[in-house]
């Protein structure tokens, strides 16, 4: 025959969470004006960063429009995507600093592997392949 399990050690703690809901539910009916301050307080600094980043935001696609002339290619950056002709700057801008770059320099042109999104030792998520610092393709794992 099955042993039936003592439970209440488990009736213990759902009366201890209740006493302590309880006490917290008093003491914040006694100092509500506290916690409208501290919630005040909360409220108003998530204001002030999201003012921030919306700001920071504006300042970096102005940046881009001014850089690139072109809204396209500001829209592709913003968007983080990579194409074919697209130059090394505008890849930096589209997608940051490679976690790791290999280079080939020949008589003609300069070979260049951009490897983004590393994994192990030397397996990367993204490798992108420039030609003379333009983009001539991509080989991307999932």
């Amino acid at each position: 025959m099955a042993k039936k399990k003592d439970q209440s050690g488990f009736f213990i703690g759902i009366i201890i969470v209740f006493a302590l809901l309880s006490a917290a539910w008093q003491w914040a009916k006694e100092n509500w004006p506290i916690l409208a301050a501290i919630g005040t307080f909360i409220l108003f600094i998530l204001i002030i960063r999201s003012y921030k980043k919306r700001k920071a935001r504006r300042q970096w696609v102005n940046y881009l429009k001014e850089k690139y002339n072109d809204n396209y290619v500001v829209e592709m950056i913003l968007d983080g995507k990579f194409w074919r002709g697209q130059t090394s700057e505008m890849l930096i801008d589209s997608l940051g600093s490679p976690a790791d770059k290999d280079s080939l320099v020949l008589k003609t042109k300069t070979k260049t592997t951009w490897k983004y999104g590393h994994k192990h030792s030397n397996q990367y998520r993204l490798r992108i392949f420039l030609e003379n610092n333009v983009v001539t393709g991509w080989e991307q794992k999932t």
